[in-house]
């Protein structure tokens, strides 16, 4: 597979308070598929099965509107072009997705700009989308159907920055649900809501070389249906949340020794499913030690 894109931006002032960001990006994209002949001792042992060639423009589109302080309200439009590389019902490759990207919201600044928040809500019409359909035990391969159009549609909320002198914080919090035409739910295998928050704090006084901080990652339910020969099975994931630890202490201006422990409570979760009728679960409780030192 090679991918190759270039993207052009512009920016212009329609008055005071109102700008206009416009681009666009061209890419050209290219896949090869060969197939191992393991049984046919006849034919050449790798032969190329299918091939695929696209060149797409996708424009982008956005106004940016200054409110009064400390608030900026936007809109923006893309275009969407998704390569997929997938099996339909006749083992002919699936081709790319397209749609419309539609997202509209406010932005602000508080403390002197040390700390941002956002709300944003979106919408994504796609078509051509691969969703996993089946499993064929004869070829022992899986084949995707090609839904007529989805749309996805949520919104997003974000806090991050420095609330106090030396505390950093991170809220966020999204939701999305995507529905094909016929108002059934698509793309399950992904969370309809994630939050993650975190936060970094450095001691004061004579630990003030010491920074300490934790952060929790939760999403909610996933399903995905797996397929096996005749057999079928829905597997379903239950909502989750990983907690996180560090601390860091500054040996000198320019070295730092951190401790990171990732997945505090050795949580056993999935990072992916429905993947060729498999499941891979998420790493377990990890420790990190790092020594860094800039010259």
């Amino acid at each position: 597979t090679t991918q190759t894109a270039n993207f052009g931006p512009a920016r212009f002032n329609l008055g005071s308070r109102l700008h206009l960001l416009t681009g666009a990006r061209w890419t050209r994209w290219e896949a090869d598929e060969y197939r191992w002949n393991q049984w046919s001792p006849d034919s050449a042992p790798i032969t190329l099965s299918q091939s695929q060639r696209y060149s797409e423009i996708t424009p982008y589109l956005g106004f940016t509107s200054d409110l009064p302080v400390p608030y900026m309200a936007y809109v923006s439009y893309t275009n969407i072009f998704q390569p997929q590389m997938y099996k339909t019902r006749d083992w002919n490759m699936t081709g790319p997705a397209y749609g419309h990207n539609y997202e509209a919201g406010i932005k602000a600044s508080y403390l002197e700009g040390r700390l941002n928040g956002s709300f944003a809500v979106f919408q994504t019409n796609q078509k051509d989308v691969a969703e996993y359909a089946g499993f064929d035990a004869a070829r022992n391969e899986s084949w995707y159907e090609m839904l007529d159009g989805t749309r996805t549609r949520g919104f997003e909320l974000e806090l991050a920055g420095e609330v106090s002198p030396g505390w950093n914080l991170f809220l966020g919090y999204t939701y999305r649900v995507s529905k094909d035409n016929a108002g059934r739910k698509v793309q399950t295998t992904q969370p309809e809501q994630m939050l993650k928050a975190s936060t970094t704090y450095r001691l004061p006084g004579a630990l003030r070389d010491l920074v300490i901080g934790g952060g929790m990652r939760w999403q909610s339910r996933t399903r995905a249906v797996g397929y096996y020969g005749e057999q079928s099975a829905a597997v379903e994931q239950q909502p989750y949340a990983l907690f996180d630890l560090m601390a860091q202490y500054d040996l000198g201006r320019q070295t730092q020794l951190q401790l990171n422990v990732r997945n505090l409570a050795d949580k056993r979760y999935y990072r992916a499913m429905g993947f060729y009728n498999s499941v891979y679960y998420g790493e377990g409780r990890t420790t990190l030690v790092t020594l860094t030192h800039r010259f």
